[in-house]
């Protein structure tokens, strides 16, 4: 039984695989979550991304990822 942590990328962007391969990381699935980038009023970058990658990761949780 593999007990190794699995890497699924909740997004069909091109460019965060692309981003990925760059440090040496392959998602084992990819998983579009279906989450709005929008931005809140006021809302700090790092604020926003955390929101949206914490979204993503709820929206994508139960997927079979095989």
């Amino acid at each position: 039984m593999n007990t190794q942590p699995r890497l699924v990328l909740a997004s069909a962007s091109p460019r965060r695989r692309a981003l990925l391969a760059q440090i040496g990381l392959w998602p084992d699935a990819v998983i579009a979550a279906d989450i709005a980038d929008t931005h809140l009023k006021n809302a700090q970058p790092p604020d926003l991304a955390r929101r949206l990658a914490l979204s993503q990761m709820a929206a994508v949780r139960h997927e079979d990822v095989g």
